[in-house]
């Protein structure tokens, strides 16, 4: 009885933690009718842009309006449809949208519809008759951490797909800078905009985007010798291609000396009361083999919150400064 109870508790805490988290399924199955209202709320949801490939495009009255109701927020759109396979009359319709651009491809068949936070793959096209009639299946897809690579390699093939097509009509924002949706650039391809900004305000230090992980990293290598620094970006929060702007609240240091002497660093160096030794920045390093993290201190520096990408980075490039000239003096007097 004592060990069902203690299940039982355990379950509950688990549940109440689920419902505090507010964690939603991150694939769900659709029939047409959810088809329809979840491709309504892509179109309405969208942040910065929608993504639509589909073969065959006939504008319901519905579809139509939230179309251009997203082209008058200015949300960039994305359509890739097969080739000869667009209504004369619907292709002047999508033309008319200004913040439209518009693809085709002689062979797809799949159809896809997303936005920043979640995606419809599906049986059924962009068109009336699917809307009322067909028979319909699809899934949504959350773009969450915990949703596995669903989403990212739906984004995959998505990018094929648009590499390969015939560009047709450009959106405004398009003409002017380039083709460049964010939803289709791979994570680690966000951040060349970010290194240029970041290289520019840490003087001889050259920073570079290491494709190591599907989201990618900004190190600097030998910043110092033997140290490397890690700049990590919040990908929670979008990353602007064209400036390179992004969200960062924490750096490392990557230390590359042999365990032993690094070992003995640590020990001479870290202490828990180092943690908020510096101003503006808490510093963390549980274990040798680790990397030295240096956070954000809003209580020595409040306005953390408010500093623009590039204010935050020269705070955190004092912090880096300070950090590392003590670790030096560590290292100097072990040699």
């Amino acid at each position: 009885m004592a060990i069902n109870a203690v299940r039982n508790i355990l379950i509950l805490d688990v549940l109440k933690l689920s419902c505090d988290m507010r964690i939603t399924p991150s694939q769900s199955f659709l029939d047409r009718n959810a088809i329809i209202e979840s491709v309504s709320n892509i179109l309405n949801s969208a942040s910065l842009e929608i993504v639509i490939v589909a073969p065959y495009i006939k504008l319901s009255e519905h579809f139509s309006n939230l179309l251009k109701n997203a082209n008058d927020r200015g949300i960039e759109i994305t359509i890739v449809y097969r080739e000869d396979r667009l209504h004369k009359n619907e292709k002047q319709r999508l033309m008319s949208f200004e913040n439209l651009t518009l693809l085709c491809h002689p062979d797809i068949h799949a159809k896809c519809y997303f936005n920043e936070y979640e995606m419809v793959i599906t049986s059924m096209n962009l068109y009336d008759y699917s809307e009322k009639y067909n028979r319909e299946m699809g899934v949504l897809v959350a773009n969450q951490e915990f949703a596995g690579d669903t989403y990212r390699l739906a984004l995959k093939e998505v990018r094929e797909i648009v590499q390969t097509a015939r560009l047709e009509k450009r959106s405004a924002k398009v003409s002017s800078n380039g083709f460049r949706p964010q939803l289709l650039q791979p994570e680690h391809e966000k951040l060349f905009a970010s290194c240029v900004l970041i290289n520019r305000l840490f003087d001889n230090k050259k920073f570079e985007v290491i494709d190591n992980t599907h989201k990618g990293e900004i190190r600097c290598k030998n910043y110092y010798e033997k140290i490397d620094v890690v700049l990590e970006p919040d990908f929670s929060k979008s990353i602007d291609v064209v400036t390179g702007e992004f969200s960062l609240h924490r750096v490392a240091l990557d230390f590359r000396w042999d365990e032993s002497k690094l070992e003995r660093i640590h020990d001479l160096f870290f202490t828990p009361m180092m943690e908020y030794q510096y101003t503006n920045y808490k510093i963390y390093w549980d274990y040798h083999k680790s990397n030295l993290t240096i956070y954000r201190d809003k209580r020595g520096q409040p306005k953390w919150d408010t500093a623009t990408c590039e204010q935050t980075l020269r705070l955190f490039k004092n912090g880096i400064e300070q950090v590392i000239a003590d670790i030096r003096k560590v290292e100097m007097r072990l040699r």
